[in-house]
């Protein structure tokens, strides 16, 4: 596990000692300023590992924001998902759970329980107020309404049910609210329509969320709605990429600037209520983009191996960023394994709380005030339909349904290259044992054996991994 800092040790030490200050001044319930600290979690949705400026892999990107608040804290070189798919993959964020525990690894396991408890839920309860603007994906929608035959109560599974005070859940423009993106008050659960481009929408609501709470502490969660087919952008925004020629990327990038702008401007309302440095910001994407001719929408994964819908890097390897100016270190890279696991425990110290049993992920701060404090991840795992898969720092398996195994050395190498399952078997044998015991635990348990779907059959051919 490498760790490449930019400063001295001496003001990491620093800024050790001023977490440990802060946070033990963090009271439960407070409406004071001095209270815990604000977290603000921004979700991007299909955007694919490459295309972050600050990465340098696409001389294309424009998103100078976004590298800035980069800048300012931890970009995350090896930074994974839960999922390679949109609503399993917010499911385990939101609740710091592999989602395969409570048997939601797929679009079309939804929808997630209200008995689960979410960050928001566990914030509220300790003097936080709670908002969330942008796709919520975890609810009664096309993909599981037969679960529900006849007229059903949506609230328990919507943002507000699920811990949001706050909220502006919808993905184009017809979003259910408590508040008008501009501020003003509706009541709750009411339909309200934004013709806006619908990260502009979000952002605006994200803005007048601080605005009306910005005398006491928050969490504000804006997972937006792109670059996710369907594909648009605000004329200004395309016309900043006219040099490039593919229309599909050239209006993905328009829509990852418009989610530039959206971080620009949550910033500077940061900054304008005196609050940049009162407030950890957390920066990922929900999985890989989709690639292949007929799905692309425009976003890569450049130099990963696959895409969405698969366990390869290309999958589920994502931007991720953490920024906390004035108290975390600033211009940090780490290369450790990471989940969006982690974002639920690391909002539960950021508040002051103890971390309760059951979550799968770790509470990063250690790592980000000091990474020779932070013992090393084991793995992380992986389960999406006819795949399983197992990550070490060294070593990848991905176990598919119909025996294969797909074993990578990755010490060296960017992603996964040559299969080399047979040149090493003990290893295989070893990691997927490894596999094999993390996923009895989930519901169903166990490895996937009953072959390949049609959809990872092309997934896998297409990408040159099985004959």
């Amino acid at each position: 596990m490498r760790i490449r800092h930019r400063q001295p040790l001496i003001l990491r030490l620093v800024a050790l000692a001023l977490l440990i200050v802060g946070l033990s001044q963090c009271s439960g319930t407070t409406d004071s300023r001095s209270g815990p600290p604000n977290i603000i979690v921004f979700f991007t949705d299909d955007h694919g590992f490459a295309d972050l400026g600050i990465a340098g892999l696409e001389s294309d990107v424009l998103t100078p924001n976004t590298d800035e608040l980069a800048r300012e804290g931890t970009l995350f070189t090896h930074g994974f998902v839960t999922a390679p798919q949109c609503s399993p993959s917010r499911a385990g964020l939101l609740t710091g759970i592999y989602q395969g525990r409570f048997g939601h690894e797929t679009n079309l396991d939804g929808p997630m329980s209200p008995e689960l408890t979410t960050i928001a839920e566990r914030l509220r309860t300790v003097g936080y107020r709670t908002g969330m603007a942008g796709k919520w994906h975890l609810g009664i929608d096309q993909n599981n309404a037969d679960k529900f035959p006849g007229d059903v109560d949506k609230t328990p599974y919507s943002a507000q049910g699920q811990g949001f005070d706050e909220f502006f859940e919808g993905e184009r423009n017809v979003f259910r609210a408590s508040h008008q993106a501009d501020g003003s008050k509706v009541p709750a659960g009411s339909s309200v329509r934004d013709d806006r481009f619908r990260v502009d929408a979000a952002t605006q609501w994200g803005r007048e969320f601080i605005r009306r709470n910005a005398s006491r502490p928050f969490f504000l969660y804006l997972p937006y709605f792109a670059p996710h087919v369907p594909l648009e952008a605000p004329a200004a925004d395309s016309a900043l990429f006219g040099e490039v020629s593919n229309e599909t990327r050239r209006t993905a990038l328009a829509m990852l600037h418009a989610i530039d702008r959206g971080v620009g401007t949550i910033r500077a309302e940061l900054a304008a209520q005196g609050l940049t440095q009162d407030t950890l910001i957390i920066y990922a994407g929900d999985n890989g983009a989709p690639i292949s001719p007929r799905a692309w929408n425009g976003s890569l994964n450049t130099p990963l191996t696959g895409e969405k819908g698969m366990l390869t890097d290309g999958g589920i390897r994502v931007p991720f960023i953490a920024a906390w100016p004035g108290t975390l270190p600033a211009g940090q890279i780490y290369d450790g394994l990471t989940s969006t696991l982690d974002i639920a425990p690391t909002a539960l110290a950021v508040a002051g709380q103890e971390i309760p049993d059951g979550l799968d992920g770790r509470n990063l701060l250690p790592i980000l005030a000091d990474p020779d404090l932070a013992a090393p991840r084991n793995a992380l795992h992986w389960r999406f339909k006819t795949q399983a898969a197992i990550r070490t720092e060294d070593w990848k398996l991905i176990t598919l349904g119909d025996g294969q195994r797909l074993l990578y050395n990755l010490r060296e190498g960017a992603t996964e290259g040559e299969n080399q399952a047979e040149a090493y078997p003990e290893i295989a044998n070893q990691l997927e044992t490894q596999l094999a015991d993390w996923a009895a635990g989930l519901q169903p348990p166990g490895i996937p054996a009953n072959g390949l779907s049609n959809a990872d059959q092309t997934f896998f051919r297409y990408h040159g991994l099985i004959p």
